[in-house]
């Protein structure tokens, strides 16, 4: 009984804290936030548990709900701290995903230890089409991780969104650094063409988080209609109707 009410005393004071965060994030968005707004998380136990070993490889499919559990126990190993709070990340083991736009728009994906790389795949933009396929194998891999991570996901936690990357380190990737820069200088028209093309793949990105009622989550966790979400240092601000990409870039 005793352990019970501890953990409804702690349940609620982690719910109040998110309440204050997101309120200060709110505020910050709107201008009216006088103090600063800092996202910092440290470690409070250095005992990080490397779970690469439950998805070896790109060619492996793992078993999603052991990953979830690694995540999980990682996650109580860290401070949240300033506007910080508790998310599960958007990782493949444990390897980040950066501009994982690249694998939905086609790239092969190759694992390292920490992270994992695109193979380009773009040898002319002229017969290229910037497309988002809700079948391809990527997009539903992560689809089928956040599913799993809402099953278990705690009252007092939340989960970071993929992060997608801005347009053009995707293009960098997809094509080459070196051969992109050419691209800009001689062909600007080509590139600012295949920007306007990926911008509406986004939204169909984040259409594919809403079915999965990521959002509604959000928004009932926080006990409350909040018109601020942010997920994750490089993530999406998001308001429940719009959604927004922190890097400049992808409008450039």
């Amino acid at each position: 009984m005793g352990n019970r009410r501890t953990e409804k005393k702690t349940s609620r004071r982690i719910q109040l804290r998110l309440e204050n965060v997101f309120q200060k994030l709110e505020n910050w968005w709107n201008g009216n936030e006088k103090s600063i707004v800092v996202n910092v998380s440290i470690l409070k136990d250095r005992n990080i548990i490397n779970h690469n070993h439950l998805w070896p490889d790109e060619n492996f499919y793992p078993d999603f709900s052991k990953i979830v559990d690694v995540q999980f126990e990682n996650a109580r190993k860290i401070d949240y701290l300033g506007v910080s709070y508790p998310a599960l990340p958007h990782q493949w083991a444990s390897r980040g995903t950066p501009m994982v736009m690249c694998a939905y728009l086609g790239s092969e994906v190759f694992f390292g230890d920490n992270t994992v790389w695109y193979e380009k795949f773009v040898d002319d933009w002229g017969k290229t089409k910037i497309r988002f396929d809700v079948d391809n194998y990527w997009v539903q891999t992560s689809k089928v991780l956040m599913e799993e991570q809402l099953k278990k996901l705690d009252p007092d936690m939340l989960l970071w969104m993929p992060d997608l990357g801005d347009a053009l380190t995707c293009f960098s990737m997809m094509k080459g650094v070196e051969n992109l820069m050419f691209d800009i200088i001689e062909r600007p028209e080509i590139i600012l063409e295949k920007i306007d093309e990926n911008d509406p793949e986004y939204t169909t990105t984040y259409t594919l988080n809403k079915r999965l009622q990521i959002y509604k989550l959000i928004l009932k966790k926080i006990k409350r209609r909040c018109k601020l979400a942010f997920m994750g240092s490089w993530q999406n601000l998001c308001l429940p109707e719009r959604f927004f990409y922190d890097d400049i870039s992808i409008n450039v």
